[in-house]
């Protein structure tokens, strides 16, 4: 005969273990909740133009760290705009980031509009850990600023972004260079030297000193900006600009 009044077996989740890892699953599955929540509504944002929050940071900031500013914002780098414009902003970019190409045409058709009050300065981020090739494409820029060519360096790269999958052969980098009609000879002498390795790596440490965690990242009179700002972002701002 059955002993019916034995102990039942007490299940795993009515363990202390088992109530500690079911706490901890749940734990995580609203966290990755926020974290979705949160991501999705920046994309929305960005994506209709709204970015209430970049433009709040950008125009409302009134802390603006001057060392910052001071970093950023340094010579012999690549300038478009009025050396007189009462808005310098600074873009850490990386060449082989889609986030950078989707903000190429914005920032062009900020230039295009606001010429006078605005000046451009641009400056490397490679990210070589996500994107493979992408300190070659940023030292063919640099050698290329050496013969006042950047901006047509600057510009087929990212016009033939989705074609660049890794790091560029010398064959590849002299079809390039005949093609934007570069000085091959002086650009593989910049290549094989220091000078734009240098140059690069300057960008990268002062943009790691600065607090950059992806590309772009704009400094726009020494206040910080990552992400793509919207056009609408850049106009509700610069309108107020005397």
């Amino acid at each position: 005969m059955y002993n019916t009044s034995a102990p039942k077996p007490t299940k795993w989740y009515q363990t202390i273990w088992g109530v500690l890892l079911v706490g901890f699953g749940v734990f995580l599955l609203v966290a990755l909740g926020v974290f979705l929540f949160t991501a999705g509504k920046y994309w929305y944002e960005i994506k209709q133009g709204r970015g209430e929050d970049l433009y709040n940071k950008i125009y409302t900031s009134t802390n603006v760290d001057k060392a910052s500013k001071e970093i950023a914002v340094v010579p012999d780098r690549p300038v478009l705009g009025a050396d007189s414009a009462p808005v310098t902003i600074v873009e850490f970019i990386d060449f082989r980031c889609s986030n950078c190409l989707l903000a190429e045409p914005i920032i062009k058709q900020v230039l295009q509009k606001y010429g006078t009050k605005v000046k451009l300065v641009v400056r490397d981020f490679p990210i070589e850990s996500l994107h493979t090739g992408a300190t070659k494409l940023a030292e063919i820029a640099r050698c290329a600023y050496e013969q006042n060519q950047y901006w047509a360096v600057h510009d087929w790269i990212f016009d033939h972004q989705s074609e660049i999958t890794g790091v560029l052969t010398s064959s590849e980098i002299e079809a390039i260079a005949t093609t934007l009609g570069l000085d091959i000879s002086k650009l593989n002498t910049c290549l094989s030297g220091t000078v734009a390795r240098t140059v690069i790596n300057r960008d990268y440490v002062d943009g790691y000193n600065l607090g950059i965690s992806g590309t772009p990242a704009f400094f726009v009179n020494g206040t910080k900006i990552e992400g793509v700002v919207p056009f609408a972002v850049w106009e509700k701002y610069l309108s107020n600009i005397k």
